[in-house]
């Protein structure tokens, strides 16, 4: 089944279960600027993430935005 994204909880002003549920913060949904927030993360964690946010510019942007702590050309 492809995910909605919790559309039904999302125009009552909710989260998304998944980003609700996610004790570690890993997932986000954040109005505006989202490139902001993981620029945040970069600078808090500098030993965790690498300085990429994958899907900011590649492919002209996407929907998702990804940080990993390892270069993403190596992930397979």
């Amino acid at each position: 089944m492809k995910c909605t994204m919790c559309h039904p909880r999302i125009t009552q002003g909710l989260l998304p279960g998944c980003v609700e549920a996610c004790p570690t913060e890993a997932l986000s949904l954040v109005d505006g600027e989202y490139a902001q927030l993981a620029r945040e993360r970069i600078n808090k964690y500098p030993g965790r993430y690498i300085d990429h946010i994958y899907g900011e510019r590649e492919m002209g942007g996407t929907n998702w935005l990804y940080l990993s702590g390892v270069p993403f050309r190596t992930l397979a």
